[in-house]
């Protein structure tokens, strides 16, 4: 089983209520709109998560997620940090796996676990993403 590292966005922390998913096959680009917040405040904040390029997504949107998450990954590191939601790393993913993507192993590519309130999304993309604060609303 994979192990996951959780990557910290202090100060933004993620929920993941809402959550919105665009692909731009032109510029090989995944967008993740997410809801969550600053720790020094209690509104809500939408955050735009850019992976680029990326070149693989799989995504549920189901309550059950985590009985589906045990079968893939040793999910101990999402118990120490009490299940939140956010960005996790998969650690050691399969190289060859990879290779189907980046052959020339030029582009870094990693694999990323993006959890939410009811659902995750699994994204093979470049090592550095982008994390920022998004101004319009997400439709529900």
């Amino acid at each position: 089983m994979y192990q996951l590292k959780y990557i910290p966005t202090d100060p933004i922390y993620l929920v993941g209520s809402s959550f919105e998913i665009q692909v731009d096959q032109t510029e090989e680009s995944l967008c993740i709109f997410m809801d969550g917040g600053f720790n020094d405040s209690k509104d809500v904040v939408y955050f735009e998560i850019r992976f680029h390029p990326a070149a693989s997504l799989y995504y549920e949107i189901n309550q059950m997620w985590q009985d589906t998450l045990k079968e893939r990954y040793d999910l101990s590191e999402m118990e120490k940090h009490r299940w939140v939601s956010g960005i996790y790393q998969v650690k050691d993913f399969d190289s060859p796996k990879i290779k189907v993507f980046d052959s020339k192993n030029s582009l870094n590519l990693v694999k990323f676990l993006v959890i939410s309130q009811y659902g995750f999304c699994e994204v093979i993309a470049k090592e550095n993403f982008e994390i920022k604060q998004y101004q319009s609303q997400i439709s529900p």
